[in-house]
């Protein structure tokens, strides 16, 4: 009786880790705060139910985004990911269009992998998740999951769930957008970066292999605080600067006169 207990006890905890984890997509992208469990620390980020359902952040162009990971996401022990920086609204070349920095922990840099004008990555155009987006300019920026792993949660408002993987959390600061772009979108992916080996050895090393689904993408869509102008090399005086400097020199001359007239 005992064991009979104990096994339906076993089995109940084992479906609710499984569905626990189930509930964590093996990649996300998330507003900052939420890949730990909690709510945007970001108030400028806002859930955007419909189209798009994604984390839209319309702040000044500097926001953090949580990137989270399973270890299933990886089709080798690397933990190497992509992340995706699109234009928006579409553009038609592959002119770039936007200057951004990604700033990640003292363990995580971000390297430019490819940029272009479609769907990416451009060799694998199909397995991204339908997005009305693309086809824009883009940009794909590799960099590795290295921290250790640790408790993820369902990035979506309402989603449940949680389970053990890695998070990465990524500062992103806009540094210029020419004219009619108004924003950004984020996706993240992952590649066959083995394909000599295993049942896909037909695939090559660019092709997707896991990408984080539409409804757990971010976008930033607001408006770029003016940087401070350059200072000018040669400034002119104030009128106010030239008068005191005029009487100062005034008054040096009326000294010297002075200690000239003594000194005779």
């Amino acid at each position: 009786m005992k064991n009979k207990y104990f096994e339906k006890t076993l089995i109940a905890g084992l479906l609710m880790t499984s569905a626990s984890a189930f509930a964590v997509p093996l990649l996300q992208i998330g507003a900052g705060g939420t890949g730990d469990g909690g709510p945007a620390t970001d108030p400028n980020w806002a859930y955007a139910g419909g189209t798009p359902d994604t984390w839209v952040n319309s702040g000044d162009g500097v926001f953090n985004v949580d990137l989270t990971a399973q270890s299933g996401a990886f089709y080798t022990s690397s933990q190497t990911a992509y992340l995706v920086i699109a234009a928006l609204p579409q553009q038609n070349s592959a002119t770039d269009v936007f200057n951004i920095s990604l700033l990640g922990d003292v363990n995580t840099s971000f390297s430019l992998f490819s940029s272009g004008f479609g769907k990416p990555p451009i060799t694998d155009s199909n397995d991204l998740q339908p997005h009305s987006i693309y086809d824009t300019y883009f940009e794909i920026y590799s960099f590795e999951f290295n921290n250790a792993q640790t408790t993820i949660f369902n990035t979506t408002p309402g989603d449940t769930g949680s389970t053990s993987g890695f998070l990465e959390s990524v500062n992103v600061t806009i540094n210029s957008l020419s004219q009619g772009i108004t924003g950004i979108h984020l996706d993240l992916f992952t590649l066959y970066d083995d394909p000599g080996n295993g049942p896909r050895a037909t695939v090559t090393a660019d092709q997707v292999y896991t990408n984080a689904p539409y409804s757990h993408d971010a976008e930033w869509s607001g408006t770029l605080n003016p940087p401070d102008p350059d200072p000018d090399p040669n400034p002119v005086p104030e009128p106010t600067a030239l008068w005191m400097l005029g009487l100062g020199l005034l008054g040096l001359a009326g000294f010297k006169r002075k200690q000239a007239k003594l000194a005779a």
